[in-house]
């Protein structure tokens, strides 16, 4: 006994030409998507990750920009310390890009 809900539910179609598709669950026509997030990973229809990329650099520089501002300008933090906690920055960018 699958249960689903026809106003959340969304369509999309894979593939390199765009195409539409009239979809109806229980006389309610679903919503065909062309790109949506699933587990903070963007999908589109066409396979492209530009917009994903695109996104992670920027969240990536936000989280830097926010740890500089708040931390690592900071006077009575050694170098030492900074340059470990920008390295750990760096490799993880490094992980997720």
């Amino acid at each position: 006994n699958l249960k689903t809900n026809e106003i959340k539910t969304k369509v999309m179609i894979l593939g390199k030409t765009e195409v539409n598709m009239n979809i109806e669950i229980n006389d309610i026509n679903l919503e065909q998507v062309y790109s949506y997030k699933y587990l903070v990973v963007n999908i589109s229809n066409t396979g492209e990750q530009e917009t994903e990329i695109i996104e992670r650099i920027g969240k990536t520089s936000r989280l830097y920009q926010a740890i500089k501002n708040s931390f690592l300008n900071k006077k009575e933090i050694s170098r030492a310390v900074k340059m470990r906690i920008q390295d750990s920055i760096h490799t993880d960018v490094d992980f997720w890009l």
